[in-house]
């Protein structure tokens, strides 16, 4: 029997990549360039980020700082333990297999860089609690 990976090199297979940038686009002008570390949460945690920010209007920091969950096999959920209760309670209700777990600060929940164009005048810039790095513009 042969073996099959799925991100193993191989005619007709597509891996799954991930490249860390991220850039949202307003109308005709950018809004946001932002990076996320990390494997098979880098998606994840991009789409939370823009819902946080563009969605539900939190400033770059607080959307960093938020609690984040991680969708793992099946109907599997991964949260941080810093997660609001109420989300746990309602995940669960929905039938989804919650688990709770510390932040690892080397992989489990990533960390994220952001900088926002608030408007003509200025930039917003964050770094995630999570890891040791900073958003840097020039």
């Amino acid at each position: 029997m042969e073996l099959c990976y799925p991100n193993e090199v191989a005619g007709g297979k597509c891996p799954f990549r991930t490249i860390i940038p991220g850039f949202l686009m307003g109308k005709s002008d950018p809004i946001m360039a932002f990076g996320v570390t990390g494997g098979m949460m880098q998606a994840q945690v991009h789409v939370q980020m823009a819902l946080r920010t563009q969605l539900w209007g939190q400033d770059v920091q607080s959307a960093a700082d938020a609690s984040r969950l991680r969708v793992t096999e099946g109907l599997g959920v991964s949260c941080e333990e810093a997660m609001d209760k109420k989300v746990l309670q309602l995940l669960s209700g929905m039938g989804h297999a919650i688990e709770v777990e510390a932040n690892d600060l080397a992989f489990g929940f990533d960390g994220a860089q952001f900088i926002h164009r608030l408007d003509a005048a200025g930039y917003a810039g964050c770094s995630d609690p999570r890891k040791d790095s900073g958003p840097y513009g020039f």
